[in-house]
């Protein structure tokens, strides 16, 4: 059987399955308008420059070498943006918890990379600036609920009593 909660803030950022032998916590990305409009604006003149320079390049422009550097820092930027834009839209990180492990998946259209941590070497779990960290993007109620939620399945991960 399984239960499913959202977050207390009511926002629906987050998600938590629970089961019989473990708990699964996904975090969306926040979505923020401002950027995702900002950075596509920015994409479509990244990709007119991006054209023009490589038909300048073709045509065997005088200045090869500042071209090419500047291709080069260009489709860097490009990515960048692309990236975040992606991640906004379509990014999420899934935490599973059982007795035994903690595992984290960061996801950008459903690909990405996963860690595993053993349960028993983790301790007094709470919100913190960056170090080991899980649920990027959370603001601190959001934070408390899903870890409240981890220490109730394993109450070794926070401090004596405490899930501050």
């Amino acid at each position: 059987m399984t239960a499913m909660a959202t977050d207390e803030s009511g926002r629906g950022k987050t998600t938590v399955e629970r089961d019989g032998s473990g708990l699964r916590i996904t975090v969306f990305a926040a979505v923020e308008m401002g950027s995702i409009v900002l950075l596509g604006v920015f994409l479509v003149f990244w990709a007119i420059g991006e054209v023009a320079a490589f038909l300048r390049l073709l045509a065997g422009d005088d200045n090869m070498m500042g071209l090419l550097f500047w291709v080069a820092m260009w489709t860097v930027g490009g990515l960048v943006a692309a990236y975040v834009v992606l991640w906004q839209l379509t990014g999420k990180e899934i935490i599973e918890l059982d007795a035994v492990r903690l595992t984290r998946r960061k996801l950008l259209l459903g690909l990405g990379p996963s860690r595993e941590y053993k349960v028993a070497d983790i301790s007094d779990l709470r919100p913190a600036p960056y170090t080991y960290f899980l649920g990027s993007g959370l603001d601190e109620g959001e934070s408390r609920y899903v870890i409240e939620e981890m220490c109730r399945r394993v109450k070794s991960l926070c401090a004596q009593g405490s899930t501050d």
